[in-house]
């Protein structure tokens, strides 16, 4: 999954993905697709990116060992600034400095920042 920045107007941008489970590298217990929804708010000097995933994982209960799907809603939200843009206010975890032609790509920052999200809601 990418989304082209370059070309974007200003202003707010809204995706959807629906990405299968084994293509994100997620465990057997994750079925069907992750459902992502992006909100790409793009100005002169930054893009904010919100995502709402939704995804199902099977588990079993540690009580009475009958399975169960929990399903997953984590958020995801990163801010990318432009290179020489002052980035000291901002928060490391939640920032990214790009080039204008850069690719915002594969997993919303990475597919590892896509099963990230969803594995620190289950294990």
């Amino acid at each position: 999954m990418k989304i082209q920045v370059q070309g974007l107007s200003e202003g707010l941008h809204e995706f959807m993905f629906d990405i299968p489970s084994a293509d994100l590298g997620l465990s057997d217990e994750f079925s069907g697709n992750v459902r992502v929804q992006v909100s790409l708010d793009k100005t002169q000097k930054e893009m904010l990116l919100s995502a709402e995933l939704s995804a199902a994982v099977n588990l079993e209960c540690d009580r009475c060992t009958s399975p169960f799907v929990l399903e997953l809603d984590p958020g995801y939200q990163m801010v990318y600034v432009w290179e020489g843009e002052d980035t000291s206010f901002l928060d490391p975890s939640e920032v990214q400095v790009i080039s204008p032609r850069h690719l915002i790509s594969g997993s919303i920052g990475g597919a590892g920042d896509i099963s990230g999200a969803l594995g620190d809601r289950c294990f």
